[in-house]
């Protein structure tokens, strides 16, 4: 290489350097820029912030979680697929009630043992009204499997001819935690006597 290619090259990577650092100082007098001027900064800031704001999408997380649970039942001992629960009609004033639900155990429930339970009759008065059993065969413990299962109810003799809602009041036994649950109403109409 002889001298004038060499100066040659000289000013080649020497204009090369310039053009460089000409670029590095703008490109960081614009994050300068941009960091001081904008809402870059206050975003940059919360990047050191994330470890506590993850903590509450957590808690919101969870809140949402209980709730699709409770709406799809998964919270319960029992699930009863919508509308299929009828009474065996026509009823009349001092008839027994014959209730079919149709019933499984949720995954929760699976280990809970139904200790108790106690029909509830509500007439035009809106006033819950106990039953009684009218067998006193040992409590049916259902599975995990949709059941029908009947049940023969002695409705109490205070109640009103015409529209007549009725559900179950259980207790469940889980692991020593007694947990109550309610079935889902169905209505039938009461009939006069007569």
């Amino acid at each position: 290489m002889d001298k004038t290619q060499a100066r040659k090259a000289g000013k080649f990577f020497g204009d090369e350097l310039a053009k460089f650092a000409v670029r590095w100082m703008i490109g960081a007098l614009t994050v300068v820029m941009v960091w001081i001027f904008t809402p870059v900064k206050e975003r940059a800031l919360r990047f050191w912030e994330l470890p506590d704001r993850v903590d509450g999408f957590e808690t919101k997380l969870d809140t949402v979680t209980k709730a699709v649970a409770s709406a799809t039942g998964a919270d319960r001992v029992i699930r009863e697929p919508f509308g299929m629960a009828y009474i065996e009609e026509p009823v009349q004033q001092g008839q027994n009630v014959v209730l079919h639900l149709f019933v499984q155990r949720t995954e929760l429930g699976e280990g809970c043992q139904l200790r108790q339970w106690v029909p509830l009759f509500r007439d035009v008065t809106n006033v819950d009204l106990p039953g009684m059993r009218a067998s006193s065969a040992p409590i049916q413990q259902i599975g995990t499997d949709l059941s029908r299962v009947r049940i023969e109810l002695i409705p109490p003799a205070a109640l009103y001819p015409g529209r007549i809602t009725v559900q179950l009041q259980l207790q469940y036994d889980c692991d020593g935690k007694l947990i109550p649950e309610k079935t889902k109403p169905v209505a039938y109409r009461l009939l006069k006597k007569g």
